[in-house]
């Protein structure tokens, strides 16, 4: 609800996705206030010492969450992890399902 109750003329939120949010009001987003804005994430990491495994981890950010807990450990959402030993060569197709099933959410109310 942080984006539902946000003040929309409030020019202190963060600068980069600031312009994304203005464009994203102009189009009737974060009209309900079960609206909810995600940002995904990606990131590879070495699961053994070795190094010789990457495993990649897909999460969300919840921007509905107010800035002061958004990035805390128990809100960010782990979507999916893509394992090794290296670097996905496509990553559309791993999250190709995810994407399909957010739109199917989205058009649910």
């Amino acid at each position: 609800m942080y984006f539902y109750n946000f003040n929309k003329n409030n020019n202190k939120i963060n600068i980069f996705f600031y312009r994304i949010y203005k464009e994203l009001l102009e189009k009737d987003y974060f009209k309900d206030k079960r609206d909810i804005a995600l940002t995904a994430s990606s990131d590879g990491y070495q699961i053994f010492k070795q190094k010789t495994d990457d495993c990649w981890v897909i999460l969300f950010i919840n921007h509905n969450l107010h800035p002061s807990i958004r990035f805390k450990k128990a809100n960010l959402l782990i979507t999916m992890m893509i394992p090794g030993p290296k670097s996905p060569k496509n990553i559309n197709f791993f999250l190709f399902p995810l994407i399909e099933e957010l739109n199917e959410l989205s058009s649910k109310k």
